[in-house]
């Protein structure tokens, strides 16, 4: 299993030398599995400032706050095969774990990897809310590993702990190294071969009968053609403490290789291309020509690394989805 761990505060988002590896170091060198539906878990620890911001970031510092009462939550992107996983951690302040000098930062304090191994853990109960019985994986059988390894962790000397995070620290330089050459390979394959025009729009298909599609697929519904864009229809939903009977989503990465140009046009405007960004923008645009869909859209999920929008219509939905796509592709 694949494990990603990001400092995410009112700002930004990094990782860190050290407190990254909090994940492998606890699950180090796993090969057990516990089933196929998971194959990667990516977990943002949300860290507040010891001091308040500039005026100029206040409504930046807001946002943040009100993600926090938000937390801990989780998503299981089903097709992507990916958790994502964001909780308010207690291991300290936004300066120290990302603002400190990064050299002073690689210096292992093993009081704090502990901690920060300990949220880890805890943080992977919610696998529980979002994993279903009919999902290819074993909830209880992987938290009770979790629990093992937790035990294991604590009776390690510093000295051992030391060593497990330098094994996984080269273990990650081995598998970097890798990565970049396969892609060096496929970018000196692909030279001379790429394609200029813009892709075009796909078409709006929804299912004849979505109730069906629901059923069977346990609630969920995706159509993936609009890549990088992932369309989903979900029951089974609440908000506010009303139920909505069916969710029609759209979510992206907004650091895919698909959206670099628009990335670039978004910069130039002066918004940060991140999952926060790119909600308020789209919304905004859409605001100026349908005031109403506006106010019925929600952006409220969008974390850094994902973009995600969601509405109470099907119509209201081909509509966004549409309109994102013209931003992306044909703005």
């Amino acid at each position: 299993m694949k494990w990603s761990f990001w400092f995410v505060t009112y700002n930004g988002m990094g990782g860190h030398p050290v407190l990254s590896f909090a994940p492998d170091v606890l699950m180090a060198f796993d090969r057990k599995s516990f089933g196929g539906a998971i194959g990667e878990i990516e977990i943002y620890a949300h860290i507040e400032p010891a001091r308040s911001p500039l005026p100029t970031s206040d409504f930046l510092m807001a946002r943040f706050r009100d993600r926090l009462h938000t937390l801990p939550k989780a998503w299981f992107r089903r097709k992507a095969k990916r958790v994502e996983i964001a909780y308010h951690s207690q291991v300290g302040c936004a300066e120290d774990l990302l603002g400190a000098d990064f050299a002073t930062m690689r210096v292992p304090d093993t009081g704090l990897l502990r901690r920060t191994c300990a949220e880890v853990a805890a943080s992977l109960l919610l696998l529980a809310k979002c994993v279903k019985r009919s999902d290819d994986f074993d909830v209880g059988g992987f938290l009770g590993y979790v629990d093992a390894k937790i035990l294991e962790l604590s009776a390690f000397e510093d000295s051992e702990l030391l060593h497990r995070l330098a094994e996984v620290q080269a273990a990650e330089r081995e598998r970097v190294t890798r990565e970049s050459n396969r892609e060096n390979q496929k970018q000196e394959a692909r030279k001379g071969n790429r394609k200029t025009e813009k892709p075009k729009m796909p078409r709006w298909r929804s299912p004849k009968n979505i109730a069906k599609e629901l059923e069977a697929g346990d609630g969920v519904w995706e159509d993936q053609r609009w890549s990088p864009v992932l369309l989903t229809a979900i029951t089974g939903t609440e908000y506010e403490g009303r139920e909505i009977p069916v969710a029609w989503q759209i979510e992206f990465d907004p650091s895919d290789e698909a959206l670099g140009t628009a990335n670039t046009k978004l910069s130039a405007n002066g918004v940060t291309p991140d999952g926060y960004g790119w909600g308020e923008f789209i919304q905004k645009t859409i605001r100026k020509a349908n005031p109403a869909l506006a106010k019925r859209l929600h952006n409220s999920d969008c974390e850094l690394a994902t973009c995600v929008i969601w509405v109470e219509s099907e119509d209201d939905c081909r509509t966004v989805l549409e309109a994102t796509w013209r931003i992306f592709f044909e703005g």
